[in-house]
């Protein structure tokens, strides 16, 4: 059975001691990272998921006052604290989906607050902040949902690559004295459960719909709010409900045809380079990351045997004209890929997604000799380099780079080089020769890398890049920029000096 652990932050729910008003934000900071990381550790391979994330929205969509954003705060303005949770919820169990968790009476429709949470999504994922999908509570009355706000929602969070959960659904009836709902309410209860589904199948990046609490007599709405209950698709006797027959009714429909078109439609902006997460021309043996639009709920990871990698998982295959291409791993949104070295010497490729015998639509991309990145510590395309010293440790804050150091960066997109091997298989330790030249500026200081290898760990597509630190440079985060060819890495990239 598959658990999601609820909730790693919120704005209640939170032991009385934390209230204590000499607390300081450092001391509060240090106190949430504790918690995440200890709770997180501890249930890691049990837990797939976690709201991390709870209820941080007033129905205005302005962020909610609280200790962890103001009172006294961890230190940080605007989503800093949600972005630090995430990113320390990320460094505990890097296996767990995360989420955000929240709720409104339209069941999470196009609202002020559902705005503010796609804007805080679109910039976390733009900035590579950990975040993997969004739950939407679904706590309703009837006649508070839009389904068309609801649709309409859902559609613009999972184009952005997110995973969608219903997460906390109950629709809370009128009732009696003896906790019963009327015939005609529990009919109009069953459509709304049957709708939600069937809005939710219309879209492959919607996976889940779960309940809040079991049956009727665990429900916590009676108590919420008096004069209501009956929530569940379950009675208090645990007898099913028209919901029940409802919620069947609709899982076991057909999609429909337009839903098809939708799960399997891509784009040009869902394949990104794996290293700089720029958008733009494919280049032969690059490491691609694609936002599939549909695939097997759980992380599927591959195992090279003999040196090459699969082209088909969790049953998950892009083809470049007609040629299946590497997949490293897979899942719902993410598939890392190898682009086919058979790409050199094209000027744009037809690509197309299958999963499970469906097939997405055709996409024209650009193809162009290299299409540079560098890869990040924060595996976000920004920040610190992944840069490692001869020994093959992290170059890091704590263990800087000097004048004179050897060190290496880890890079893909550089084009076709020289042995090749077969598509999918890499080179650990080979020497390697790009047929596209290539320059770092460290500083502002460009160097030719003394030699470029195929990576130790014989990932195809990424190499490492062998250059000597340039002397003169100041203490300090020197800018890192690359250059293959006539194409350039991303900006935004540095190396710590000493």
């Amino acid at each position: 059975m598959k658990v999601r652990g609820h909730t790693l932050t919120g704005d209640r729910q939170i032991p009385s001691w934390l209230n204590d008003p000499t607390l300081s934000p450092n001391q509060l900071r240090g106190i949430l990272q504790d918690h995440i990381t200890t709770v997180m550790r501890h249930y890691a391979g049990s837990v797939y998921g976690w709201d991390v994330l709870n209820e941080a929205y007033e129905e205005n969509g302005l962020l909610k006052s609280g200790i962890w954003l103001d009172k006294p705060g961890i230190g940080l303005t605007g989503t800093g604290y949600m972005e630090q949770a995430l990113r320390w919820a990320h460094a505990a169990d890097p296996a767990a989906r995360l989420f955000y968790n929240d709720n409104d009476d339209s069941g999470l429709g196009m609202t002020p607050k559902t705005d503010a949470i796609y804007r805080m999504a679109q910039d976390f994922l733009a900035r590579g902040v950990p975040l993997n999908g969004i739950g939407l509570e679904m706590h309703v009355t009837l006649g508070s949902i839009s389904l068309p706000g609801l649709a309409a929602n859902i559609k613009r969070l999972t184009a952005l690559g997110l995973e969608v959960q219903i997460t906390e659904m109950d629709v809370r009836l009128p009732v009696d004295s003896y906790g019963v709902a009327s015939a005609s309410d529990l009919s109009a209860q069953a459509q709304i459960y049957h709708d939600v589904i069937a809005t939710c199948l219309e879209f492959s990046g919607c996976t889940t719909l779960q309940t809040w609490e079991f049956n009727d007599s665990h429900s916590w709405i009676s108590a919420a709010f008096p004069g209501f209950g009956a929530a569940l698709p379950l009675d208090a006797n645990y007898r099913t409900k028209p919901a029940w027959d409802a919620m069947i009714n609709a899982l076991a429909a057909p999609p429909s045809a337009a839903a098809v078109s939708t799960w399997y439609r891509i784009s040009s902006d869902q394949f990104r380079n794996a290293a700089s997460r720029l958008t733009g021309s494919i280049a032969p043996e690059e490491l691609v990351l694609f936002a599939a639009p549909s695939g097997p709920g759980n992380l599927v990871g591959a195992t090279s045997i003999g040196g090459s990698y699969p082209t088909q998982l969790g049953g998950m295959q892009v083809t470049f004209d007609g040629i299946p291409a590497p997949i490293l791993a897979a899942q719902n949104g993410f598939v890392l890929l190898v682009a086919p070295r058979e790409l050199a010497a094209r000027n744009t490729t037809t690509v197309q997604f299958l999963y499970l015998g469906n097939t997405s639509n055709t996409l024209q991309l650009p193809v162009a000799p290299s299409a540079p990145g560098l890869f990040t510590m924060a595996d976000s395309g920004t920040g610190a380099a992944m840069i490692l010293d001869r020994n093959l440790a992290p170059v890091s804050a704590a263990s800087p780079a000097r004048s004179g150091d050897l060190v290496f960066l880890r890079l893909t997109g550089v084009g076709s080089v020289s042995p090749s091997n077969a598509t999918g298989q890499g080179q650990p330790y080979v020497i390697l020769t790009p047929q596209q030249s290539i320059t770092v500026t460290v500083g502002g200081v460009s160097i030719f890398p003394t030699w470029i290898w195929g990576d130790p760990s014989g990932v195809p597509g990424m190499v490492l890049a062998a250059l000597i630190v340039p002397s003169g440079l100041p203490p300090g985060n020197a800018a890192v920029t690359l250059e293959s060819g006539t194409a350039n890495g991303q900006p935004g990239v540095t190396i710590p000096l000493r």
